[in-house]
């Protein structure tokens, strides 16, 4: 049976970056194709978690709030939201809508279980790429806090 993904394409992305050829096969085999119409919620805040997504194609926007709806990111093909449910099962932390038509890789919790005894260092590359990404949220959204609360430069200066 051929998969239906793109292998070459997928090892291309930033998730799969360090994957080799068989690495990337042994988890499309375990992954789910979706694909979404533009305008479409993905998941709400709150919502139980346990799967992450890959954009394969299309723009996601990451949001959070009801009445006020802030929008905290535009995601794009090769991004990747909904992973930290892989690490905690929390619910999830902001609602998800595309903005365009989207096609997505869908990586279930269960799913990193199942490869790590079959290729266990794909397992490892994904969460150390998936560990990459988190960081470089945490560092951007930490800037974000002293831009926005404390008023301060990069070097701690007052900008008053």
């Amino acid at each position: 049976m051929q998969s239906p993904f793109d292998l070459n394409a997928l090892a291309k992305l930033k998730a799969f970056a360090n994957f080799n050829p068989q690495e990337v096969e042994k988890l499309t085999e375990l992954c789910d194709r979706i694909q979404y119409p533009a305008e479409k919620k993905i998941f709400s805040e709150g919502a139980p978690s346990d799967h992450m997504y890959v954009i394969l194609g299309g723009t996601v926007r990451v949001e959070r709030g009801d009445d006020h709806k802030v929008i905290l990111a535009r995601l794009h093909a090769g991004d990747f939201f909904g992973d930290l449910s892989l690490f905690d099962g929390e619910p999830r932390s902001a609602s998800v809508v595309t903005e365009t038509p989207c096609d997505f890789m869908v990586i279930e919790q269960t799913t990193l279980g199942v490869l790590a005894t079959t290729a266990p260092r794909a397992v490892i590359k994904l969460l150390v790429a998936i560990g990459k990404t988190l960081a470089s949220r945490l560092r951007a959204g930490n800037q974000k806090y002293f831009d926005l609360v404390l008023g301060c430069h990069p070097k701690g200066e007052s900008i008053s």
